[in-house]
């Protein structure tokens, strides 16, 4: 027997095997079956020819005698034909009807589902079975053709044969198989087929191959046309249903394996469970006589193992059968490999010297490379074959953090470390474009990674002989699925290109993606790997709520086992990159080149434009940079800018809204610590990122100091960071509480919580896509953001003044200027001539404490906003200090006020002026609103050059919520009206008699609500919700079916109406003037104090 590699179709192979399986199950149910006959006619192409098998001594008229005794109504007749349905009923093989009617009966048959002889009937144009009994003189014959659409009568007839016998007759429709013929190699796969089922049945069954016997007496036969007299193979029938043979392998561990005469091409759990045996004796003896460290896939590399064995009710992972699934506590039967066996093995196969050669050269060039080996790198996980001659095999993993490490490791355990090393970047790489070679190395990840990869500036790996001197072959990115993970990808592709770009035009880089998302229901599971594919499933599949939903956010999110599920289908996660040409040069460069900030807004800008009708395409194997840069990592940038730049109606990024969000769920008034609220924001909202980054955002929203908030959202209980380090000496989230400020809900009114478009996210609703303050929050606290391609910086005005100029704008009068406005500024805020802003602290001269002193005191009391006290004295104070310019200070600073008395000698006072002490001492700095970069109502990125524009646009959208809040609380007082209305008139007719309860159905009192003139539940259909018909009136309690409930109902109706004519009477400009004139007063108390 050789071994080569061949082409087939396996399932047209199936076909075949499932009836010769079948004809060797027989053995385990008809001990007197003495033959298998198989014929092949290669004519079959021409639709001359046939395949077929013939099993004799085989009990067939069993089935027989019961057709002859069948009944003849035609229904009974057609289930009653117990030869048939064998053949032609799928899930009704007698092994599957023995398992329905004994869940426990242990079966030693290769069949289990109940498809194998029925798929090979319907993938051929014609199927003939064939059986006979000399018992009871009898032949049954029937025939199938056009994938068993067709079925011919059934024969039976006189037989006055000697020898019992099955014969199965095929001829396969080749065309579904993608054939035209059955070539040399398929046919040489069937006659070793033929060999196998010989070897299996050890000699008890004589197996015929076109009328020649193949001489295969034993399974040790078998075993010996593999090798030849110089290659010592060692066998063992350990029990009647196990049987082994052993010998070496020069090419990696290789295995035939059969179980119940199935061949499992890939092996399984039960030669795992032979192998162990062996690999224990032998580590065993290796590390007891040769005092050698030795890993357990060392030893199995050097194994050939052939197993034939007997397993009860086998399990496979497929309908094909290549791999056995069972768990050995399920075999039925133990095979303990006696000791003896492998020690014979050992001493006549050469086992262990193969290995100890094994062990000796790792270690001999583990010796030599030591130099350029990376063992110092942290967490590096090199690969065993890393920098050896085999390293193009060696793909490097690198993944983002450790956990995701953690992953790629478990994930080693399937596909080995030989070829896989695996090391973990910390955040994301440097962007080295544009940056010194020098610096780019002292980056610790820059440097790591070339050291890992033996990656040198100046080469040319376009040359072989120099991409042969690398360490690993591949590099294999893996981080997490989302946008940030697109980024960190990245940077990494941009790493190579900008020094090494030939290795981009190879096909060195590779990615492996892992589900972003995963929708379960029972054990059915649905894997998304971008969140559009998952939303389009949404929308299109109208069970979605039927799934539970989760999120991957990280890899560190995957658990072991999903791990290994993931690599051992590496192929399926494995996308390849390739070199697209010049383009994909271009689109890397302007992803990440400082200079080229035009061309990627434009890039962002066409994307953005486009998203609504953009379609991704299917996940491929392969991907051009090209397709890459402008179909993931512009995601990214758009996600960047997302959550970096404010919307014009709120003034909140999303991560602000969506802890105003989660406040508003909380009982009014209730403190709550920020890391619980945190928590809880990340849980209510479905927040996919850290939560340190929710504290520092309710941190931020809470902070009250000067050049922080206007209007601080929340309350600050306890030390949320003063102006001394500008917030950053706020307490740890633990010991600092915080709730809703009383201004929030007058500047986010409770009445138009009902009126906003809510998101979804992970099948529960969110946060909307923005909030709707009474005025435009956005101008009142300001903003700064730096996101991909675009930076914003609003500035502050005072709440007051919008107030003002919202109510000019509602009487439709012409707006008054406004001036930047900061809480507790004590400085000079002007406008300067290009329409720029001068922000003035404070420097004043303190009367002298002695005459004819040697220096002036003078004192700062402000300082320009943004300047911190602490960083103001470390840049400026001391710096002055040290160039002699001031002879000393001192500091008298409060957490809101600023006190710096300085010591200024007295020949650097002569001829300056207060301009020139304000510059000298830095207490001038110039603001602009020409950066306003917001998101609109409709979130399109847009960019406002006035404060006017802002104010104008906000003054619309605002306008048009509270005419919706208007025609919104006007159907709902009609609804609560009517409701009240119809149950006052059902009290009544209870009381009344009209209407009679008592032993009559639920439909017949419903039709005779709908004749009163009653109607289904009316706030039910304001709601838009089921209405429940006549629930609403029919589960009121008994005890309300009274006249002091009609009273009741009679008062609410009439407050209702009361109220509704008070709204149709209030116009929307007098709704947003009530809701201004509390918010001022509340503005007032907060700016006085």
């Amino acid at each position: 027997m050789t071994k080569r590699d061949i082409s087939y179709v396996p399932g047209f192979l199936k076909i075949f095997d499932e009836i010769l399986v079948n004809a060797a199950d027989n053995k385990q149910r008809d001990k007197s079956m003495t033959a298998i006959r198989i014929d092949v006619d290669r004519c079959a192409i021409s639709g001359q020819g046939n395949l077929s098998a013939y099993f004799t001594a085989f009990q067939g008229t069993r089935r027989n005698h019961d057709l002859e005794q069948r009944p003849r109504n035609p229904r009974s007749e057609a289930r009653g034909r117990g030869c048939l349905r064998p053949f032609t009923y799928l899930w009704d093989a007698s092994n599957v009807v023995k398992l329905r009617r004994h869940s426990t009966q242990n079966r030693g048959s290769g069949g289990r589902n109940g498809y194998g002889a029925k798929l090979c009937s319907i993938y051929s144009t014609e199927f003939h079975v064939e059986t006979a009994s000399s018992n009871e003189g009898l032949r049954f014959q029937q025939s199938w053709s056009d994938n068993m659409e067709s079925c011919g009568p059934e024969r039976i007839e006189h037989f006055e044969g000697k020898e019992d016998y099955t014969s199965i007759r095929f001829r396969p429709d080749l065309k579904r198989f993608g054939m035209t013929e059955i070539d040399d190699m398929t046919m040489e796969l069937i006659r070793k087929r033929a060999f196998d089922v010989a070897a299996t049945l050890d000699g008890t069954v004589e197996v015929f191959f076109n009328g020649q016997k193949l001489e295969i007496s034993s399974f040790r036969d078998y075993v010996d046309l593999y090798h030849d007299a110089a290659n010592h193979v060692e066998h063992c029938k350990v029990t009647p249903r196990w049987e082994i043979a052993l010998t070496t392998s020069d090419s990696g561990f290789q295995q035939v394996s059969f179980v119940n005469n199935i061949s499992t091409l890939k092996g399984g759990r039960h030669v795992d469970y032979v192998v162990d045996q062996i690999v224990d004796v032998v580590k065993q003896l290796l590390e007891e006589n040769y005092k050698a460290k030795v890993r357990p896939y060392q030893i199995k590399s050097r194994l050939f193992l052939f197993l034939n064995c007997l397993i009860e009710n086998p399990t496979f992972d497929s309908q094909t059968k290549e791999t056995l699934t069972t768990n050995p506590k399920n075999f039925g039967s133990k095979c303990d490999v006696p000791r003896w066996f492998v020690l014979n093995a050992i001493e006549k196969t050469g086992i262990i010297e193969a290995v100890l050669r094994d062990i000796n050269k790792r270690e001999a060039k583990d010796l030599n490379d030591s130099i350029k080996r990376p063992h110092h790198i942290p967490k590096l996980e090199d690969a065993n074959f890393a920098g050896t001659t085999r390293a193009s095999e060696c793909s490097l993993i690198v993944t983002e953090g450790d956990s995701a490490k953690a992953l790629a490791i478990a994930g080693l355990g399937v596909i080995g470390r030989d070829r896989y090393g695996v090391f973990p970047i910390r955040g994301k790489l440097l962007n080295v474009r544009q940056v010194p070679k020098k610096k780019a190395l002292d980056n610790a990840e820059v440097s790591a990674l070339m050291q890992i990869l033996g990656l040198k500036f100046g080469t040319d790996y376009s040359d072989p002989e120099e991409l042969r001197k690398l360490r690993y072959g591949k590099l294999m990115i893996m981080v997490d699925q989302d946008q940030d993970g697109s980024h960190i990808k990245g940077l990494l592709i941009n790493f190579l290109h900008t020094f090494w770009p030939e290795l981009i035009r190879t096909e060195f880089v590779q990615c492996f993606i892992t589900p972003l998302l995963k929708a379960k229901r029972g054990s059915e599971v649905k894997a998304f790997y971008r969140i559009s594919d998952y939303n389009r499933w949404r929308e299109e599949s109208p069970e979605h709520k039927r799934y539970s939903v989760k999120y991957y956010k990280g890899l560190g999110t995957s658990t072991a086992a999903e791990a290994r599920q993931y690599f051992s289908k590496i192929e399926d996660h494995r996308i390849q990159f390739e070199f697209g040409g010049e383009g994909d040069d271009e689109k890397i460069q302007m992803a990440f080149t400082k200079d080229m900030s035009d061309e990627r807004k434009r890039w962002i800008s066409d994307y953005i434009q486009a998203k609504a009708n953009h379609v991704h395409e299917e996940i491929k194997p392969k991907m051009t940079y090209s397709d890459f840069v402008d179909n993931e990592l512009v995601q990214f940038s758009e996600y960047d800018l997302r959550r970096s730049i404010p919307n014009l109606v709120d003034g909140m990024k999303p991560s602000q809204r969506k802890v105003l969000f989660a406040c508003f769920k909380r009982p009014e008034g209730s403190e709550v610590k920020v890391n619980q609220l945190a928590g809880a924001v990340a849980q209510i909202s479905a927040y996919h990122h850290g939560e340190e980054s929710l504290v520092n955002t309710i941190v931020r929203l809470a902070q009250d100091f000067v050049g922080s908030n206007n209007l601080n959202l929340l309350q600050p209980i306890g030390q949320f960071g003063t102006r001394h380090q500008g917030g950053e000496d706020a307490a740890s989230a633990r010991y600092i509480y915080t709730k809703l400020s009383p201004v929030t809900r007058l500047l986010f009114p409770s009445a138009d919580d009902d009126l906003l478009h809510y998101l979804t996210e992970d099948e529960q609703s969110v946060e909307p896509e923005w909030f709707c303050p009474i005025i435009p929050l956005i101008l009142a606290n300001g903003a700064e953001g730096i996101g991909t391609g675009w930076a914003t910086n609003v500035l502050a005005y005072d709440p007051r003044v919008l107030i003002t100029n919202v109510r000019r704008q509602i009487h439709g009068d012409p707006m008054t200027e406004m001036i930047p406005f900061y809480r507790g500024f004590k400085g000079k805020t002007s406008l300067l001539p290009d329409g720029k802003y001068e922000v003035r602290g404070h420097i004043s001269r303190t009367p002298q404490a002695r005459k004819n002193s040697n220096h002036i005191n003078f004192e700062i009391t402000e300082l320009p906003v943004g300047s911190w006290t602490q960083t103001y004295k470390e840049r400026v104070i001391q710096a002055l200090l040290k160039k002699d310019l001031i002879s000393g200070f001192k500091e008298y600073h409060s957490e809101n006020y600023i006190r710096f008395s300085v010591e200024v000698p007295v020949k650097a006072t002569r001829r300056r002026t207060n301009e020139s002490f304000l510059k000298a001492f830095k207490l001038t700095s110039v603001l602009s609103s020409n950066q306003m970069w917001l998101f609109n109502s409709s979130n399109i990125l847009r960019h406002y050059p006035r404060t006017e524009e802002v104010m104008e646009e906000f003054f619309d959208v605002r306008k048009a919520k509270y005419l919706q809040r208007k025609e919104f609380l006007e159907a709902k007082l009609v609804a609560q009206f009517e409701r009240a209305r119809n149950q006052h008139d059902f009290i009544d007719s209870i009381i009344s008699g009209r209407l009679e309860l008592k032993n009559r159905p639920i439909s017949d009192i419903e039709a005779q609500l709908r004749q009163s003139g009653f109607v289904e539940d009316p706030v039910a259909i304001w709601k838009q919700q089921e209405p429940k018909r006549f629930r609403y009136l029919l589960d009121m309690p008994l005890g309300q079916l009274s006249e002091e409930e009609k009273r009741k109902l009679v008062v609410k109706m009439e407050e209702r109406k009361r109220i509704l004519g008070e709204l149709q009477e209030t116009s929307w400009q007098k709704m947003w003037m009530t809701d201004l004139e509390a918010l001022e007063k509340e503005v007032t108390k907060i700016l006085r104090s």
